[in-house]
């Protein structure tokens, strides 16, 4: 395996990882949003 396709590997699966963490994130902000509605609502 040559270190090119080695270094382009890492950089594949770093974005993966960060994708991922995105998501998560994203997923954390909508049920924070969904409370904060639900706060809204009974107000």
């Amino acid at each position: 395996m040559s270190t090119k396709y080695k270094i382009r590997n890492a950089k594949i699966k770093t974005t993966l990882t960060r994708n991922k963490q995105n998501d998560t994130i994203k997923l954390e902000m909508k049920k924070v949003n969904m409370i904060d509605e639900k706060i809204y609502q009974i107000y």
